[in-house]
């Protein structure tokens, strides 16, 4: 997104992941929801029946045979999780669904667009405390999700690919 819109746009959110909270409640969800049984069954075809994730030919094995039957899951998941109830403090309980719909008649059309709009000057007491949900923050399960799923260490925004760019799964050498 960087090369897409720029540097100034501040399509990435750098640090610790407290400051992505919701998207770590979100991965928590998504990992008890059908992560966790795909990584299982990857796992145990590696260790019980000989698959090398160093190998592109397996890699490639896996997203034929795999890839379908994962995004269908994570199709599935996501039109259960849509549909669930959230119960807010300020409106009724309603669906993830109903809020984005809702949200578009109460404040007009949003996403995306050809061209980035400049961004606000915000007026933030606490630039290092904004966005972090502070009662979920001490949620455990979500705290043990990260802590599970990440490392110790500071991650370097130098040191890291671009997560969106992919070549896709090559062809296994005939």
């Amino acid at each position: 997104m960087e090369e897409r819109y720029g540097l100034e746009y501040g399509a990435y959110i750098w640090g610790r992941s407290v400051h992505n909270i919701r998207i770590e409640r979100l991965w928590c969800d998504v990992t008890r929801g059908f992560g966790r049984k795909w990584s299982n069954f990857f796992l145990n075809l590696e260790y019980s029946c000989g698959l090398r994730p160093d190998l592109e030919a397996h890699i490639w094995l896996l997203h034929h045979l795999f890839l379908a039957p994962i995004n269908q899951d994570a199709r599935d998941w996501a039109r259960t999780w849509n549909e669930h109830k959230i119960r807010l403090d300020t409106e009724r309980t309603r669906s993830p669904r109903d809020l984005f719909f809702f949200g578009m008649i109460e404040n007009g059309l949003r996403g995306f667009d050809s061209t980035p709009e400049p961004a606000e000057d915000d007026d933030i007491d606490d630039l290092d405390a904004y966005g972090i949900d502070w009662e979920e923050l001490h949620n455990a399960d979500i705290m043990t999700h990260h802590t599970d799923h990440n490392g110790d260490q500071e991650l370097n925004p130098d040191d890291l690919d671009n997560p969106f760019s992919n070549d896709g799964p090559h062809r296994p050498a005939v």
